[in-house]
């Protein structure tokens, strides 16, 4: 038994456990079970994908074109794209007796219709005789021309056509016979739906991302990634912006490694929609470093010192232990965000 000098406490503290490492960053592609992208040498400041790593940029690239599994997140509200219906449409308070003997002119009493494309309006009156025309107006890229279906001189019922390119509107109605109209009347056209597309990206926005992780916006598809040597748990923020005259039809998850991911709540105010997205790390595979490196000082043959007495150095010996290459496990979790919404037949946001 001995004791050390305070120097030999403090070259013995210096020796003691060191750690090095060289970590291997890898990313995942495809469905299914995770494959490497790449493994590239890096250091322990990559761990936190922090922007300006060279990494982040193939990450992300790969992201954009991974197919992934597919979860639908999220049902629109009732009636928030529910199909047009027949509506009355208010015609106003009723036309001024014609003067006596003046020419009968048409005069709408009541009128009802599906008014979108390829819909139709049937309108009641007087003076309708027997042949005429509807005129409609109000539409930003050219009048459309109704067919009639029906004409006698009290009612008549014509067909819209084909109507695309427009948003919902207010359009102007009025019955013409000869050189005679009736009033203009207004009524609410509702643009037909087209099928639903994915909102570009410039509307979507990254508000938090969590841990060790990153999270892309545009120019990338909207993805977040998140890498660590254990399984972490944690929840990232968006918020999409909706168009005008569009609807969110939904919320698609494209589950890009086997990590658990899910949204978890979804607010609502006017035409911004935030929701988050809680994700769980899976192991993904591992990297390549070294075992903690041992040294230890032992001291022989210098018998009993007391404290503060300087021991013999070359009666001391030290040996080192560990050191040699290891397979590190690491987790990870990458998904990448695709709304998709719902708007006027020919147009696009």
């Amino acid at each position: 038994m001995f004791f050390r000098s305070i120097a030999a406490e403090r070259r013995f503290a210096r020796l003691a456990t060191v750690v090095s490492a060289t970590v291997l960053l890898a990313a995942t592609v495809g469905a299914g079970a995770p494959q490497p992208l790449a493994v590239v040498h890096a250091s322990a400041q990559d761990l936190t994908l922090a922007p300006g790593s060279p990494q982040l940029s193939k990450l992300f690239t790969w992201a954009d074109g991974a197919t992934g599994t597919v979860t639908d997140e999220y049902t629109p509200p009732a009636g928030d794209t529910a199909p047009v219906s027949e509506a009355p449409i208010d015609v106003g308070p009723p036309a001024a007796p014609p003067a006596p003997n003046a020419p009968c002119s048409p005069a709408i009493t009541k009128a009802k219709g599906k008014l979108t494309s390829g819909g139709y309006i049937v309108i009641e009156g007087t003076c309708f005789g027997t042949s005429g025309n509807v005129v409609i107006s109000g539409f930003p890229n050219g009048d459309p021309h109704v067919t009639i279906e029906a004409w006698t001189p009290t009612a008549l019922t014509a067909q819209l056509p084909k109507i695309s390119g427009v948003p919902d509107l207010t359009m102007h109605v009025k019955v013409t016979v000869g050189t005679l109209s009736s009033k203009t009347i207004d009524a609410n056209y509702v643009a037909a739906l087209g099928d639903p597309i994915t909102l570009p990206n410039k509307y979507i926005k990254n508000n938090v991302c969590t841990l060790y992780g990153a999270c892309s916006s545009a120019p990338h598809s909207p993805v977040g990634t998140h890498w660590d040597y254990s399984a972490q748990v944690g929840s990232d923020v968006w918020t999409i912006t909706i168009p005008d005259h569009f609807h969110l039809q939904a919320i698609h998850l494209v589950h890009l490694t086997s990590g658990s991911t899910k949204t978890t709540t979804i607010n609502a105010s006017g035409n911004e929609k935030t929701f988050e997205v809680a994700w769980t790390e899976a192991l993904n595979g591992h990297v390549t470093g070294t075992s903690a490196a041992t040294t230890t000082l032992s001291c022989s043959g210098v018998g009993a010192v007391s404290f503060g007495v300087p021991y013999n150095p070359n009666a001391c010996s030290e040996t080192t232990t560990g050191g040699t290459p290891v397979q590190i496990p690491t987790y990870n979790n990458a998904y990448r965000v695709e709304p998709l919404i719902v708007g006027p037949a020919g147009m696009t946001p």
